[in-house]
């Protein structure tokens, strides 16, 4: 099963920015689950035709089911299948059951400039209704692994998969795809748009999610007992700097030849054991293996090089929230909770890890703790964004109108377009009621 922020169109503020949809299982982002149920993946997406939505094919890459679900509506609205897809381009177009939203305008690539201001639309990390500005930088039109590709400045997360990005008129210049992490820099990628209307100018019959068959599985002839073991590396492995098979080892994940890159991040953890990024690097070749393969020696493997690089770098909050993360996906909420909480005991200052008790929290649907646990973080940090906007969001569920405009107020100073998406979603849940 997988949960899926999708977007339709409607304006906020001077961008025309989507509202969120999402697929869901209790929690509003995209997950996807295998025939047993296991939680394998999140990402997000949008509307680009009636019940049609866009993607990215990892987000639901051996996925059996899902649901969607619009943020505000409360309803759950069953995934019938898949009308088009590029596992090349890592495209897909699905189709909901019951439920249109308004599509999303694809923007003509040929004006997009080097520069230009975009805005990654997703649900990172599981906030729900994140807008990210950024730019199109450098060339815009970027060759990784032999696929053209769009880099950007706007960070792409954990749960931003499959979201759009827009230009400054609302207008969608691709599907958000990859992160490649390196020294000091985020790179960001973003499929573009016009794969997207060659997939939606030959729609296909709706197939079941479940006949699909993972891409690795097809790319990468090995043996089942070669997945997470040790497998030759077909490159060069005499290469001392441990950063060249990091960045290597991403940019085999993003052509999904995962077990390559798990090989190429154990390199770098071979030439330095001490390197705190390369263990994070090779937490995530596991967790694609795990996903994909659904083993749980990839999922130990998984847990065994995230914990080692938080034991060399205990303050890092990216490979904390990796951690639980993980864990929140294998439904292992009580590990997931316990990671947060020692990062509390060793950064009792950090809003985040009350931010990411509250997400789980609120997936457990135990609302009075999630609360707390924002209210904490709103202590530390009064102008985090993301927590004032989940805490009004909660307010407005309980029919708290007062707090709700408090919260709203704070909003209007520090982040104008979270401040917009609480007043529509304010306008559209107090109507009911």
């Amino acid at each position: 099963m997988y949960l899926l922020h999708l977007t339709h169109s409607t304006k906020l503020g001077s961008v025309c920015c989507p509202q969120k949809t999402v697929i869901v299982i209790s929690k509003i982002q995209l997950r996807a689950k295998d025939a047993d149920k296991r939680l394998i993946s999140q990402g997000s997406g949008f509307f680009v035709r009636g019940a049609i939505v866009a993607t990215n094919y990892h987000v639901i890459s051996g996925s059996t089911y899902g649901y969607a679900k619009i943020t505000g509506d409360g309803t759950s609205y069953s995934i019938a299948g898949i009308v088009g897809i590029d596992k090349a381009k890592d495209l897909v177009l699905l189709k909901i059951t019951g439920a249109n939203g308004k599509a999303l305008t694809l923007a003509d690539i040929s004006t997009v400039e080097v520069g230009e201001i975009v805005y990654a639309l997703g649900n990172p990390r599981g906030l729900e209704g994140t807008i990210s500005p950024g730019i199109v930088s450098g060339i815009s039109l970027r060759d990784v692994g032999n696929e053209n590709l769009i880099q950007i400045t706007a960070p792409i997360s954990p749960g931003s998969s499959g979201g759009p990005v827009v230009n400054k008129n609302g207008e969608v210049v691709g599907v958000a795809s990859s992160t490649l992490k390196g020294d000091g820099q985020n790179l960001n990628f973003a499929v573009p748009s016009p794969f997207l209307a060659l997939l939606l100018a030959s729609l296909k019959p709706v197939s079941p999610l479940g006949e699909i068959a993972p891409e690795i599985s097809k790319k990468e002839n090995v043996t089942d007992a070669d997945v997470c073991g040790n497998t030759p590396y077909p490159r060069d492995s005499s290469i001392g700097d441990p950063w060249h098979y990091i960045f290597e080892g991403q940019d085999l994940l993003s052509r999904q030849k995962y077990i390559e890159a798990k090989e190429a991040f154990k390199l770098a953890v071979i030439k330095s054991p001490k390197m705190p990024e390369a263990y994070f690097s090779l937490s995530k070749g596991y967790s694609n293996l795990w996903r994909v393969y659904k083993r749980e020696d990839c999922f130990r493997k998984l847990l065994i090089s995230i914990k080692q690089a938080l034991i060399l770098k205990p303050k890092e909050l990216d490979f904390r929230k990796y951690l639980a993360l993980s864990l929140h996906l294998n439904n292992q909420f009580d590990e997931a909770m316990e990671v947060y909480r020692e990062g509390i005991r060793i950064l009792p200052n950090e809003p985040e890890n009350y931010i990411g008790l509250a997400n789980i929290y609120s997936e457990l649907k135990k609302i009075a703790e999630a609360k707390s646990m924002l209210q904490k973080a709103v202590k530390l940090d009064s102008k985090n964004p993301s927590a004032h906007l989940s805490l009004g969001m909660i307010y407005v569920n309980e029919g708290n109108k007062a707090s709700a405009l408090e919260e709203l107020k704070i909003l209007d100073k520090i982040d104008a377009e979270k401040a917009d998406f609480l007043r529509r979603y304010m306008d559209q849940e107090f109507k009911k009621k």
